[in-house]
Formats: C-alpha cells, structure tokens, sequence
C-alpha cells in the first residue's frame, strides 16, 4: 500500500522528484558530476531553414559555442550519466545554462533535469551571466530570415524556476540580494552554492556564506563551493587583457573562502579546462579552483568527482562528449578556425594591421591547448610557445602596443602554455588540469592512500611517500619512493594541511615487496588486518599513530592501504612511539590536544575519556 501510494505522488507531483530523493548516507563515497556553460538553445529557437540565413550565419560566425549543437549534446550528456555505471549521486551545474537565458531554453534545461532527478541523481544549478538575457541576444531565428525577441527568465525568477534544484530544502541568501545557496545534500558535505552572475558579490553576501562555512568546519563537516566565475586568475595576467575573467575583487574573495574553511570551488565561464591552486595572503592556507570547460566547445568535457567517505579525499577525472556524428579531431578544428576568425576581428579592429591574421592563427592554437589542459605535458603547446614568442612576440615585434603591454603579454603567454603561473613566491605552482587527487593530511602528519592513476610524489611539493618493506616484532620499516604504480597501496607524510597529487608523466615500474594493500572501494576488515590510526593513550597522555589491529567487520574506507595479516598478534605496529587496544575506526585522527582541558556536553570538566562527544577549545571533540 505505501509503494502504491508514493507512486502516485511521484505521478502526481513529477516536478518535485528532488523532495522525494533520500539523502546519501554518510558512510558511502559520494560520486559528482560537474558540467558548465552548457549554452542550451531550445531547439525552436532556430528553425528549420533558418541556419542558412543571413541573420544566423553572421551571428553564429562570431561565436565558439557549437550553439545549434547545445540541446543534442546535453541530451548525450543526460543519457551519460543515466547510464553510467556506478551513477553519480549528484549533478552540480556551474552556471550559462542557456544560451542567453530565453524561458524556452531554461524550460528545456529543467526538463532533462527532472530526467536525472528521477534517475535518482540530485541536480543543483547556479545562475551565469548568459542565463537571465543579454541585450539583443535572446533571439529566435525564423526560416524566413527574421529574426524575433524571445522571452527571458527574469532574476527574481530563477529560483523559483529552479526550486527543486537547489533552491529546496536548503538556506537562501537571507540579504534576499543573491541567487546564493547552502545545501547538505550528502551528510556531512555542504554545498556552498555562489551566485556571481553579475561578476561580483555582495559584501554581505560574502559575509555570510563564509559564517556558513566556517560553522560547517567546526561541526565537522566538509565544505565544496562552486561559483560561475573563476576565484582567481589561473594564468598570469589574464584580468589585465579579460577584465570578466574572474569575479570582482577576487584577492578579497579568495581570501575570506579559504580562511572560512573553503579548500575547493568547482567553476567554469572561461571554456577551458583547468585547475589551480592558490593561497590565502599569509600562504597558510590553500584554494584548489576546478574549471570545467564548456560542454558545447572543444574539448566538451564534464568532470566526474569522488568524495572519500570520511570527506578528506576528492578524485578529479575529466571526460570529453562530442555532438553525435562529429568526432573530437572535427571539433578541435572547428573551434581553432571559430577563435582564429575571432581573434583576427578583434586585432584588426585594434589596428594590428597584417600581423592580424597570422598571429591568430597561432593564438588560437594556444588558446586550444589551454582549453585542453594538461599543456606543460605536450611537446606541441611547448612549440606553440616557443613559435608564438619568437616570431610574434620577439622584442616586441609588433611594435604598436607599450612595453608594459608587452611584457605583460609575454607573461600570460608563458603563463598559459606552461600550464604555471608566475606571480611568484607560494603563488607560482603548477597542477594537474584533467587527473588530479585532492587530499588532506591530518595532524599526525601521516596517511595512507591509493588511486586509479600513476602518482609522482615529487610533483607535490611537501610531501614524501613510503611503502611498508618490512615488519619486525611490532615496528614496520618504510621505504621512500617518487613513482607509486596505481592500485598500489602507500603511505604520505607531511605537515597538516590539503595537498594535490599528481599523474606520472613517465611509466611507473611495478613493486613487488611492499606490504600495504590499497583499496579502491570500501574492503571489509577481517582478523588479522591491521589500519594506519591515531589513538590516545591514557598513560602517555598523547596521540599515538600506528597500525592498529582492525575488528573483523569494520569498514577500511576507500583510497586507503592497510596490512593484510602478519605473523604475530602485536597491538600495533609501530611508526615510532608505543599504544594499545584494537581500533573500531580508520584513519580518524580525533584533533584532541592532550594540553588542554576537555569537558562534556553538560560542562563538567572530564577527568577519564569515554567515547562520546566532548568540547575542547570551543569545538566538539568525538571521541570513539
């Protein structure tokens, strides 16, 4: 009777699929679907005979969104992640759902989401700067050769729109000044939702998202934003030529997310696919910024997301669409004429005379192979470069623009194509743009891990990687390497704080002596597994990492490495330092500072430690 009765609420009541969906259990990992600047045009919008008309040939000459392709591709998308095996729990959209915010586009847009939504796939959407209407723009192309004004979405419009895709069941901006938003679609994640359509965001705004967050810390939980627009250049330079390339006054931005406890922002807006990291002004502590490319330009691409389930873990992996019967080689080269035409407009319209149209022409090669990411890997971006900076930028070769113009070029060029920014001191760093694991390193300083991808430890600055070679009596012997094999279990050391790992660009040669088992998935401990933990001990008063004995039953995340069984019934073995009794966790270090006083809930101050929830410092403490 109750399955009959719920069936007929979802017919009933197809539109609120979302309030029907059961949160995500905290002990599972969380796997994301991020997608940007889809453009959808409403397929009406361009009618059959118009795209040979004047009118669309001339609008669409000047563009580098396969626009006439929007719909068909977000449909390809849609089935994707319907189909795909494991599906992702969630589908975050970065804004510029639509091609300049027509109702008919965002009604097609909402329509595919409600598909996912009954998929069991939580959809949570975003406004961009094309998605409330631009002027001249949102333009329906009549076979005839005319042209009309389509109908918008207003702003005040967009979350009720939307109420079922992140604006339900969640905490709106209470200035009432922002499309802004704070989910917890997963227990113990919180979506930090960040309306920057307009390119810039309210100080009050700003002001409370970070309380949000900073609250979200201390109940620990973890925070990912995601934002329309870049937090911070990612190539040197580019606010200087692309005053919209980043949200305003984003060194206060930056700033304020990251010392609020914001180590991820998921963005898009610049059609390219490219992760940066960068710090807040004391560099103590860092921001990764994921920019996922547009769905509807080379290189297509979306990014599947993993979320370990004790949240301190993020896998990146990027995958590419094409438009059904166009392979990637036909959109690669469709997008490199489209900028080439594009660049070639705006130079000849600034008076570069004949150097124009050659100089695009390798301009747009560069631009593709930032678009692409992952240029400091590729001998081509490296001639690109190099040709670029001899031939056109060589001592100021066009001789038009002021030496500070042109030195500023030369830099954002180098910027770009070595995939590196160079502002300088904690700021200079280079990441992986495709292939990236995200970490954190607990105050111990030691953790273990395993991925799907060939890891060079050297390219991560900070941290060292061991391997288990060795266990006598109740001490294990670690060995130092660079190159860590996928699916092969290790351990990382290194000072508390978020850390990115990087893909080998070499082959990785296999290791055959290490003890360490990783996983992939959540493994079932049975006797004899021992677990990398952090314990108190009663008698030392101190935090003691080891491996510890796991009871038969207990879940060893994934992503993690553990010993399979050894020959003695020891306690722990030992990273240097003694402790006791088996362990009913994995990996969870409990932040608890044996210096300081901790009381209970009720306020007594607690003299023997009991597993509960405690207060230290002014935070909770759980002690299991």
């Amino acid at each position: 009777m109750k399955n009959k009765l719920l069936n007929k609420l979802r017919m009933l009541l197809p539109i609120a699929a979302a309030t029907l969906l059961m949160p995500l259990s905290a002990s599972a990992q969380t796997r994301i679907a991020v997608v940007s600047d889809i453009h959808v045009m409403d397929p009406d919008l361009l009618q059959e005979g118009a795209e040979s008309k004047e009118a669309w040939t001339t609008y669409y000459a000047g563009q580098r969104k396969m626009l006439d392709k929007s719909a068909a591709i977000f449909d390809k998308f849609v089935g994707t992640m319907i189909h795909a095996k494991p599906k992702p729990h969630i589908l975050l959209i970065t804004g510029d759902l639509t091609k300049d915010g027509e109702k008919d586009s965002h009604t097609y847009v909402r329509a595919k989401l409600a598909a996912l939504e009954t998929a069991g796939i939580q959809c949570y959407v975003i406004p961009g700067n094309h998605d409330f209407g631009q002027e001249g723009s949102p333009t329906q192309f009549n076979a005839d050769g005319t042209t009309a004004n389509a109908p918008v979405l207003s702003a005040s419009d967009f979350a009720t729109f939307y109420a079922n895709y992140g604006y339900t069941d969640s905490t709106v901006d209470p200035n009432n000044i922002s499309l802004s938003y704070v989910a917890e679609p997963v227990e113990g994640l919180i979506l930090l939702a960040i309306d920057s359509h307009s390119g810039s965001i309210d100080d009050n705004t700003l002001a409370w998202l970070c309380s949000q967050a900073s609250q979200a810390r201390a109940d620990g939980k973890q925070v990912i934003a995601m934002m329309h627009h870049p937090l911070f250049p990612h190539i040197t330079g580019a606010d200087l030529f692309i005053s919209t390339y980043t949200v305003d006054n984003y060194e206060t931005v930056r700033n304020k997310l990251i010392n609020a406890g914001v180590n991820v922002i998921l963005t898009g807006h610049f059609h390219t696919s490219d992760i940066a990291k960068d710090w807040n002004d004391d560099a103590s502590k860092a921001i990764y910024d994921i920019n996922t490319g547009s769905l509807i330009s080379y290189p297509c691409d979306y990014r599947m997301l993993e979320l370990s389930q004790d949240k301190q873990t993020l896998n990146v992996r990027t995958y590419s669409l094409t438009p059904t019967g166009m392979t990637a080689e036909e959109c690669k080269t469709w997008l490199n004429n489209r900028m080439a035409t594009i660049i070639t407009k705006k130079m000849t319209d600034k008076g570069y005379g004949a150097l124009a149209s050659t100089a695009a022409s390798v301009l747009a090669e560069a631009f593709i192979f930032h678009a692409e990411g992952d240029e400091n890997q590729s001998t081509d971006a490296s001639s690109c470069k190099n040709n670029l900076i001899s031939t056109y930028l060589g001592a100021n070769a066009w001789g038009i623009i002021d030496q500070d113009q042109y030195n500023d070029l030369c830099a954002m060029t180098y910027s770009m194509l070595d995939d590196k920014s160079h502002y300088g001191g904690a700021h200079e760093n280079q990441t992986g743009d495709r292939n990236l694991d995200i970490l954190s390193i607990p105050t111990s300083g030691w953790a273990t891990y395993c991925t799907t991808q060939d890891i060079d430890i050297s390219r991560t600055s900070g941290l060292k990687a061991y391997i288990v070679t060795a266990i006598n009596a109740e001490e294990a012997t670690l060995t130092e390497i660079t190159k860590i094999p996928k699916r092969e279990g290790f351990m990382l050391y290194g000072s508390a704080g978020t850390y990115a790992l990087m893909a080998s660009t070499e082959a990785v040669d296999a290791i055959t002596n290490n003890k360490l088992v990783g996983t992939l998935v959540a493994t079932t401990a049975v006797d004899g597994n021992y677990a990398l933990a952090t314990k108190y001990d009663e008698t030392t008063r101190s935090n003691v990492t080891a491996f510890y004995p796991v009871n038969a039953g207990i879940s060893i995340p994934a992503h993690k490495a553990y010993i399979a069984s050894i020959s003695s019934n020891a306690r722990l073995i030992s990273l240097g330092g003694d402790g006791e009794t088996d362990i009913q966790f994995v990996e969870k270090s409990l932040d608890y500072d044996a210096d300081q006083p901790i009381y209970t809930l009720q306020g007594t101050r607690a003299t023997s430690l009991r597993p509960g929830i405690y207060i230290q410092n002014g935070k909770k403490v759980v002690m299991k």
